[in-house]
C-alpha cells in the first residue's frame, strides 16, 4: 500500500503539469502584493497635517480600523 502511494506521489510531483501549475501559482501570488484590498485613502491636506501636529501620539492604543480611510482618520487623531 505504501509503495503504491509513494509511486503515485512521485508521479504527481514529476509531471509537467505540476511544475506549470506551481509556476503559475507563484506568479499569481507574487502579483497580489501590489493589490491594496483596504481601499483608497483620503488626499493629504492641511487639516490632516494640522491635527497630527496638535495631538500627541498615543502609543498605547492600537488602531481599530481596517480600511485605509479609517486608519488615516485614526492616525490624524493621534492613535498609533
Amino acid at each position: 500500500m505504501f509503495a503504491t502511494l509513494s509511486r503515485l506521489f512521485k508521479s504527481l510531483l514529476s509531471g509537467p503539469w505540476f511544475r506549470a501549475t506551481v509556476l503559475v501559482g507563484c506568479l499569481a501570488l507574487s502579483g497580489c502584493q501590489h493589490v491594496d484590498l483596504r481601499g483608497e485613502k483620503f488626499p493629504e491636506d492641511e487639516l490632516s497635517r494640522l491635527s497630527r501636529r496638535l495631538r500627541p501620539r498615543d502609543t498605547e492604543t492600537e488602531p481599530a480600523g481596517v480600511a485605509n480611510k479609517a486608519r488615516q482618520i485614526e492616525g490624524d487623531l493621534g492613535i498609533r
